[in-house]
């Protein structure tokens, strides 16, 4: 048998940690997701891709569910200084975005929604008066380690082509999210030139 290059022991290394704690390859900005030696880090034993696939479809707890379609998340570890956006007003993230997907989005709040296919009805309060569609979207900062799912909207065409990339923060993992300011989706508005 042939010996490996030199070159190729860090990487059979860090496969080897990295198989070992069942964690994805890279985190948000895309260093690596490697655990400290005798733990598995963020993720060990949880699974919120797993919660937020449940989220979508119907269900007995939400048999009326207009998100029929479920989408394909995978677990990531997102690194403290990572910088979510979710609609607002709201409770605290469960589904959120990075800049990149209010970038794509140009500032059209109609445009935002089809990306991560959020239903434009904003539905009724508890009185039954109608809601205001939310234009807002609030920054949360990361502030330590926290397994997240991160997939693709596109299971739910009924709301729009989908494409922006989405996160899902568990509950149990609110208090690693500090939050921010509430910008204006139109704050990432691009002028369309000749259609583009």
């Amino acid at each position: 048998m042939k010996p490996l290059p030199r070159a190729a022991y860090p990487l059979l290394v860090l496969g080897a940690l990295l198989a070992g704690c069942a964690m994805p390859p890279t985190g948000q900005h895309g260093t690596a997701a490697v655990a400290a030696p005798g733990t598995c880090g963020p993720c060990c034993e949880r699974d919120p891709a797993a919660e937020a696939s449940a989220t979508q479809g119907r269900s007995p707890a939400w048999p009326d569910s207009p998100y029929l379609g479920k989408d394909t998340y995978a677990n990531v570890v997102l690194a403290p200084g990572t910088v979510l956006y979710s609609l607002t007003p709201g409770a605290p993230p469960r589904f959120a975005v990075a800049e990149q997907t209010l970038r794509d989005a140009a500032g059209q709040w109609d445009r935002y929604y089809a990306l991560v296919q959020v239903t434009t009805d904003p539905g009724k309060d508890a009185d039954g008066k109608p809601r205001t569609l939310r234009e807002l979207v609030r920054t949360f900062h990361v502030t330590d380690h926290v397994c997240a799912a991160r997939g693709i909207a596109r299971a739910n065409k009924q709301f729009g082509a989908g494409g922006g990339t989405q996160y899902y923060i568990s509950p149990a993992d609110g208090a690693k999210l500090r939050p921010g300011e509430n910008l204006p989706i139109t704050r990432w508005y691009v002028e369309e030139i000749d259609g583009r």
